[in-house]
């Protein structure tokens, strides 16, 4: 998530205001995702890189916080 305001600050160049709160009862402690299994089993490609496929989410570049939790 962390790399993905980034990208977003620097396209929007715009500050992205960020608030990290607690883990809710249920969120796993860390996510990994990887395409790379894939990618060696299936041969799949991607399309398009993962930042032009964020970009035109709603909200993005808009005064409302985001929060991040840990």
């Amino acid at each position: 998530m962390r790399e993905m305001i980034a990208t977003a600050q620097l396209v929007t160049n715009r500050p992205i205001p960020v608030l990290q709160g607690d883990r809710r009862p249920g969120d796993p402690p860390i996510l990994v995702g990887s395409s790379e299994k894939a990618r060696q089993i299936l041969g799949w490609q991607p399309k398009y890189p993962w930042q032009k496929t964020f970009l035109p989410m709603p909200g993005l570049g808009t005064n409302n916080a985001m929060e991040i939790r840990p």
